[in-house]
């Protein structure tokens, strides 16, 4: 593997406790009182084929540098083993349409389904919140899983988990690639790479994140 691999200590719950409460998200993902409704949540996968296990996944970022570019093939080898789900806002849906294309043309056994643009907020975070994993770069839906305890496996390119934006539950993975001198490059990341090669993210290869779903155990016994 190229890309390092980092095991996230079991901190950080008092910060998801206030997240949550600053949200009216109740702070049990399966308690009720503050919980998103989520009929039309259901409807809209049911509509698309997708059924429980799925992953989401969470392609897009405002800042180019920021995103992984084999999402794609992620999707395409996810698909054999479980549904997918893409979720993202109106600007990530070509993203997410592109995901579904590789799926579909696979010949996976489980569908995918793009929820870029189509799922409101709260039913993306539903969406999040169902999941059995979401892989994301460093953007909001990596957030909305640490609100609602879902296994994340967060993807760091041009910035840092040092900089206080990284996951904090005891099964989730960061993937980065450790020890690239030029990162990172800014606090939030640049729109493009700054030097023009994007390393830090093209080096982090498709196994490598394989690999870091595995190490969650979100998907075992799921075969």
């Amino acid at each position: 593997m190229n890309g390092r691999i980092f095991r996230i200590a079991p901190c950080g719950r008092r910060w998801r406790r206030g997240w949550r409460a600053s949200r009216g998200v109740s702070a049990s993902p399966t308690a009720g009182g503050g919980s998103t409704p989520t009929s039309d949540h259901g409807r809209f996968l049911g509509a698309h084929g997708v059924e429980a296990p799925f992953v989401a996944l969470a392609p897009g970022s405002i800042w180019g540098s920021k995103r992984w570019p084999y999402y794609r093939e992620l999707g395409q080898r996810l698909a054999g083993r479980v549904g997918i789900v893409v979720v993202g806002g109106p600007e990530d849906a070509g993203l997410g349409e592109e995901v579904v294309r590789a799926v579909e043309g696979g010949g996976g056994r489980w569908r995918a389904v793009n929820g870029c643009g189509k799922l409101t907020l709260r039913q993306s975070a539903e969406a999040i919140r169902r999941a059995a994993v979401l892989v994301t770069n460093d953007s909001a839906p990596l957030h909305f899983a640490q609100a609602v305890g879902t296994p994340t496996v967060a993807i760091f390119g041009s910035t840092v988990p040092a900089f206080g934006f990284g996951p904090r539950g005891p099964r989730d993975q960061v993937v980065e690639l450790d020890g690239l001198p030029c990162r990172p490059c800014s606090a939030h990341g640049p729109p493009s790479c700054p030097l023009g090669h994007h390393r830090c993210m093209r080096s982090l290869t498709l196994e490598d994140v394989l690999h870091a779903i595995e190490e969650t155990g979100a998907l075992r016994r799921r075969d």
